[in-house]
């Protein structure tokens, strides 16, 4: 399904550091509510124009861009000083070229951990924040999805992903994949970029093709999505082992809405709900969806609780 277009107000590439330039959009309303929108991945497709049908264009003023190693930004699929801190600090950067001292979040996924990372380091400046499909970037969360019960919920999956790791290698397949897709033959960095991104995908919401599978990866992102996210849950995000929930208490003076699929197998529910006995007063709803953010059901709320915070 293609994406419906939208003009940006505004749009170019920023410098940061480490040689990086990010491509940033600016969408709806520039009176209106100041909503930075971090994008999953980490090293994801980027900027994706169907993900602004969550937000009414005449009451948001929003602010997105392609992470380092993302979407437009180059250079392209770069894990060189690609880290959760190199990233906070872009968002400082983002934030003052469009003169911003305070902002609202929204982010799913890996986009909801950034928030969370981001908020934690300025509680002052965040006025609200809508998170999905909550990714914590902890050793949990790598057990979950390369571990853990995928390969009970969906075999077929889980045996073409492993079938690439050597018997010997079995139990560090996430650092043999990421070994593959940084050092190895061209055509084994294509070989094990794909299957990396095919084997989340597969599993990404209710129900889905391999057509839509084939198609959601025919622009080519899983070349810096794979590397990218492979590197930062080897790193833990770069924080130590479970920091956002160690620290998350200290986000209770801030508006937070927590929005998470009942049958999400990515980022598994048990994060949404350990997160909101966390936040002393956040919202939670858990939504009849996976982990995608356009499934009908998260759509619609997605759509609705955003439409809570411009009332």
């Amino acid at each position: 399904m293609l994406e419906k277009t939208y003009t940006p107000l505004k749009s170019g590439f920023l410098e940061v550091s480490d040689g990086y330039k990010l491509w940033y959009e600016q969408h709806g309303n520039p009176s209106g509510k100041p909503v930075l929108f971090l994008h999953g991945g980490p090293g994801g497709g980027g900027i994706e124009y169907s993900n602004l049908v969550f937000f009414d264009l005449t009451k948001w003023n929003i602010i997105t861009f392609d992470q380092r190693g993302a979407g437009k930004s180059t250079p392209f699929a770069s894990v060189k000083n690609n880290t959760t801190q190199k990233m906070l600090d872009d968002i400082d950067q983002i934030l003052k070229l469009f003169n911003l001292g305070k902002i609202f979040l929204y982010g799913g996924s890996w986009g909801s951990a950034l928030s969370l990372f981001y908020a934690l380091q300025n509680p002052l400046r965040i006025t609200g924040m809508l998170i999905r499909g909550i990714y914590l970037g902890s050793s949990a969360d790598n057990d979950h999805l390369i571990n853990g019960p995928i390969k009970y919920n969906f075999p077929d999956n889980w045996e073409r992903f492993m079938n690439l790791v050597p018997e010997d290698k079995k139990d560090q397949a996430l650092e043999y994949y990421l070994s593959k897709m940084l050092h190895g033959t061209e055509e084994e960095k294509e070989k094990y970029c794909y299957e990396f991104d095919y084997y989340e995908s597969a599993f990404l919401a209710m129900q889905v093709t391999e057509e839509e599978i084939e198609e959601g990866m025919s622009d080519g992102s899983y070349r810096s999505f794979a590397p990218i996210e492979a590197t930062y849950m080897k790193n833990l995000c770069f924080m130590p082992d479970n920091y956002i929930l160690d620290n998350a208490d200290k986000l209770s003076d801030i508006p937070v809405t927590i929005l998470h699929g009942r049958y999400d197998f990515v980022c598994p529910p048990a994060n949404a709900w350990n997160l909101h006995k966390k936040i002393k007063n956040s919202k939670l709803k858990f939504v009849f969806a996976g982990h995608a953010p356009r499934e009908k059901d998260m759509q619609d709320s997605i759509t609705a609780e955003l439409a809570e915070f411009v009332k």
